[in-house]
């Protein structure tokens, strides 16, 4: 095939110097901590330092989220507890503790250990360990009222947590608040499909756009939203909207709405210091104590401001505090600055703790695996997987064990099963992505077992 030894020596060389480049440039299947490999690289899989549980009911953990990738022909993780497991399998630690345990205090909690390795599946070695505290509660027990709010994105507006805390009632006197109605009557959350944190900072302007009361300006005016916005939700209410986009953006604002005219959407009874966008106008507007007035946007300066929105709206204060953001924010982004997106996470937690010193924030693990690569939008989840994974390091690295800060973290995305836990067709193509649909009800139970964890 070479005539010419020399070229063909020439060509090996340069192969050669071009495969070793190769071999430097691909990472190492390694671990740190206690990994027994060397060098050490990455983690290869983060867990929260607290994972909650509830007694008597099936809890799942799914490896596939607690990894940064997923190869079970090269490596496996391992559990150990002092829990039989219901299931145990590469892909899936499923435990039911019982309810019976001693160990259980008389308001119906323990703790326990859960060991996690991550062992290689030629030469055995552990490849990388860690350690977690089972945090177990009791389901139903309690009867103390339990005030709680739930922000988030379409995940929230779709109810996940619905089945554990709605439907089952696991948590007792439970009253979740805010504006947006659920499916169980004065019940409400935050939830508003596609969100950022960015977009909880940003004042509602358009007209289909889900009001957000949190976002608010400087000082003593109260922003009551786009007049335009509050016509259409009372069509909405009143069914009379047919496209069903604004009918998500606007509708389950019921609650809110005698406080508007139906015909202008106008607040009804202003005070001075109340703004609103009109939609007519394409301009603010400002109650004088008279009449209303154009304010300029660019005399406006916004802020996230909690206090304003429950004293607005005559909410009581929450105890707890979840929040579940991050999947708009980061699901296609390799490369990622989250300093922004912290620094905003932590003023949330800021502007709660003002008005509830002993509150606990709670962010919510948004989702770390999107899916099968299987699926009818054609999304390249195994990218997204990787996007949503270096999200999860950062979030455990920046937000995990601050418990004294009054700061916590639950790790919701270790019970999505990322090929089971979507919708399919009936060819077997996963439908909905990125919800998981299927796994809801099992990410609604560590938001019951946190509640019950902790409450009086």
């Amino acid at each position: 095939m070479f005539e010419d030894p020399l070229k063909f020596d020439v060509m090996m060389k340069k192969t050669n110097r071009i495969l070793n480049m190769m071999m430097f440039s691909i990472p190492m299947f390694l671990g740190v901590g206690n990994a027994m490999a060397q060098p050490k690289s990455n983690p290869m899989f983060f867990m929260a330092k607290h994972y909650y549980m509830l007694a008597d009911t099936t809890n799942q953990v799914f490896t596939e989220p607690l990894l940064s990738k997923w190869h079970p022909d090269k490596a496996v993780m391992r559990f150990e507890m002092d829990e039989k497991p219901v299931r145990y399998t590469p892909r899936q630690f499923s435990v039911k503790p019982s309810k019976e345990v001693k160990a259980f205090s008389q308001d119906g909690k323990r703790e326990t250990t859960l060991k996690a390795a991550l062992v290689d599946c030629e030469s055995f070695d552990t490849l990388q360990q860690a350690t977690s505290q089972l945090c177990i509660a009791t389901k139903k027990m309690g009867k103390q009222p339990v005030l709680a709010q739930i922000i988030g994105d379409s995940y929230v507006q779709g109810e996940f947590f619905g089945e554990a805390l709605l439907k089952r009632k696991y948590v007792p006197g439970l009253q979740l608040v805010g504006l947006c109605q659920t499916a169980e009557p004065g019940q409400y959350d935050e939830g508003r499909g596609g969100w950022t944190v960015n977009k909880y900072f940003e004042p509602s302007m358009d007209a289909e756009t889900a009001y957000n009361g949190f976002c608010q300006p400087e000082g003593n005016e109260r922003y009551w939203g786009n007049t335009k916005f509050w016509q259409t939700s009372y069509a909405v209410e009143e069914g009379k909207e047919k496209n069903s986009l604004v009918r998500y953006g606007c509708g389950r604002f019921g609650k809110c709405l005698p406080l508007y005219d139906k015909a202008t959407g106008y607040i009804l009874k202003p005070r001075k210091g109340d703004l609103m966008f009109d939609e007519a106008k394409k301009c603010y507007v400002l109650y004088n104590g008279k009449q209303w007035k154009e304010k300029k946007a660019e005399q406006l300066s916004w802020k996230f401001d909690y206090a304003k929105y429950l004293e607005m709206w005559k909410l009581k204060t929450p105890d707890y505090l979840f929040v579940l953001l991050g999947l708009n924010d980061y699901r296609d982004s390799l490369v990622a600055d989250y300093s922004t997106w912290n620094g905003r996470m932590e003023e949330m937690a800021r502007q709660f703790h003002q008005v509830n010193p002993k509150g606990k924030f709670v962010i919510l693990m948004p989702c770390s695996t999107c899916g099968s690569m299987n699926n009818w939008r054609g999304d390249f989840t195994i990218r997204q997987n990787a996007c949503m994974w270096k999200l999860r390091q950062n979030m455990l690295k920046t937000f995990d064990g601050r418990e004294k800060e009054q700061i916590y973290v639950v790790d919701i995305a270790a019970c999505i099963d990322s090929e089971n836990g979507y919708r399919k067709n009936s060819e077997g193509v996963q439908t909905g992505n990125p919800h998981p649909y299927l796994s809801y009800s099992d990410m609604s139970i560590p938001v019951a077992a946190f509640l019950q964890y902790y409450r009086k």
